[in-house]
Formats: structure tokens, C-alpha cells, sequence
């Protein structure tokens, strides 16, 4: 997540429009609330999306990242998140 975050701060001293965009996954879950808090003080867009689907291919081993249903909700009942997105 280091090289990630020193993209965003180069991107952003280039003069460039910063937005953060993760793909919420079952080894990155633990990063999400960080990641949120450095974008919030860095006044960055952030989103999320926990959505992973099969490959188009039909294989399924993509499914094996996703997050499981009280991780999930956990990360978007916390009261300091800014996800509006509720799981199903």
C-alpha cells in the first residue's frame, strides 16, 4: 500500500485530479480503513467496489478473494466509513 500512497502524493504534486478507486478483496480488506483515512486527508474522491464476479471465461478462482459476508458488513456498518454502498 506504500507504493500506492506515493503514487496518489505524486499524482497529486504533478497537479493532477486525483480519485482512489479499490477493489475490495478478502487480503486488502484490512488496508481499506487506512486507505480511506489517507485520501480523506489528502481531500481525494475515494470509492469502493466489493463486487468480484467470475472471470468472463466462466472460470470461478476470482470468487476465492471475495470478502465474506460479516467482514463485509463490518466495513460498511463502521461508523467512520464513507461507503454507501450496502451489502445484500
Amino acid at each position: 500500500m506504500e507504493k500506492t500512497k506515493q503514487g496518489i502524493r505524486r499524482a497529486l504534486d504533478a497537479g493532477l485530479v486525483v480519485k482512489v478507486n479499490m477493489c475490495l478483496t478478502a487480503e486488502n480488506a484490512a488496508e481499506c480503513e487506512e486507505m480511506m483515512q489517507y485520501v480523506k486527508e489528502l481531500g481525494v474522491c475515494f470509492g469502493v467496489d466489493p463486487f468480484i464476479t467470475k472471470r468472463y471465461d466462466g472460470t470461478d478462482r476470482p470468487l476465492d478473494h471475495r470478502l465474506d459476508r460479516a467482514t463485509l458488513s463490518s466495513l460498511y456498518s463502521h461508523k467512520n466509513t464513507a461507503m454507501s454502498i450496502q451489502p445484500r
